[in-house]
């Protein structure tokens, strides 16, 4: 079960890889801006994707469980009125949702963050090989209300639901924020923008909003000196800090420069 009222860190993280570096260094830091990224781009193909339950008492179901029992009304052809059932209720299933699905797909904007700036998987598969950079956003600042409404993300084995008619507004928490146990190491946090509200497209983030920024033990010297020169024109001041990786034993630390 999804859980809304967890607190919110103080910072989230976005980890960024070099394969659009420019691009990236001037949304992120120049113009404080963020992308939120459609369903279909995203690099799970379960993600935001619910099954559609038809077994509720006001769905499809019903008038096919009719229409059949009308049909073949003896006990003696039970068997067939049961598998006829099964292929038309699946027939149902399936439109309903694949035309859920192709909603969700394009209609609502997704931007994921991590709650850990320290894990090494993180900065292989989202910042190029420890050759990127990652920007923390303030979560919280003073208590007061967070400049990115981030949700946790719940890792579990089983799908989210949601019915194939009647009220949703219950299930969506659970369809947008639920992945799979494999992804936990991401310890995401992530902001889901509806349809009404724009959808999948750039953030504008007010003034105050990032914290610090670092930058991988591997950057180049090009990049590195282009993230710290576009850090320390940034009105918000963050601190501006170097992984350094430990020497006798696995893990990194981070040195303010």
């Amino acid at each position: 079960m999804h859980d809304n009222h967890v607190k919110l860190p103080q910072i989230l993280y976005k980890y960024r890889g070099i394969g659009s570096f420019e691009r990236d260094l001037k949304c992120m830091l120049v113009r404080r801006q963020l992308w939120l990224s459609a369903v279909n781009e995203l690099n799970d193909p379960y993600d935001c994707l619910p099954v559609v339950d038809s077994s509720r008492p006001d769905d499809p179901k019903g008038p096919i469980r009719a229409l059949l029992a009308r049909l073949f009304p003896e006990d003696k052809k039970e068997q067939r009125l049961k598998r006829l059932f099964a292929d038309l209720t699946q027939v149902v299933d399936d439109g309903a949702q694949r035309e859920l699905h192709e909603q969700i797909s394009t209609g609502f904007g997704v931007l994921s963050f991590s709650a850990n700036p320290r894990h090494p998987v993180m900065w292989a598969h989202y910042a190029s090989n420890f050759r990127g950079f990652v920007v923390g956003y303030r979560g919280q600042i003073k208590g007061h209300l967070p400049v990115v409404a981030a949700s946790r993300v719940t890792y579990q084995s089983q799908r989210p639901i949601m019915p194939a008619v009647g009220p949703r507004v219950e299930s969506w928490p659970a369809v947008l924020h639920t992945k799979a146990p494999e992804w936990a190491y991401e310890e995401e946090w992530r902001f889901v923008r509806t349809p009404i509200d724009g959808g999948p497209g750039l953030l504008n983030l007010p003034s105050g909003s990032i914290a610090e920024v670092l930058l991988g033990p591997r950057m180049s010297s090009d990049h590195r000196e282009k993230v710290i020169k576009a850090a320390h024109l940034v009105e918000d001041r963050p601190t501006v800090r170097e992984v350094v990786l430990m020497p006798k034993q696995f893990g990194m630390r981070f040195v303010d420069l």
